[in-house]
């Protein structure tokens, strides 16, 4: 049972480094992000609410959908960095 199970974990190690990989990926890729993005969203709320005072609708809600899409990107970034880090715990308790 310990050389099939020793024999397992040597299988999995380049799964295991595979998601450490795509962790600190996917936290880099969210630091840069959000200083890039973080302005970029800043200035889109502020020409929303520009836009919402000039009552041009059309273009409220286009801003909003681009609001909401940097909104989705940095929270899916997220998501996914943390899906690896859990799988890479789990795979590394195994």
């Amino acid at each position: 049972m310990l050389i099939l199970k020793l024999i397992l974990k040597v299988l999995l190690f380049p799964l295991v480094v595979v998601c450490v990989l795509i962790k600190w990926m996917g936290i880099l890729l969210m630091t840069c992000g959000a200083y890039v993005l973080s302005p970029l969203m800043l200035f889109i709320l502020a020409c929303g609410v520009y836009t919402v005072f000039m009552q041009q609708w059309n273009q409220t809600l286009i801003l909003a959908v681009l609001e909401l899409g940097g909104i989705a990107l940095i929270t899916g970034a997220a998501w996914i960095a943390g899906l690896a880090e859990s799988a890479a715990l789990t795979l590394t308790g195994f």
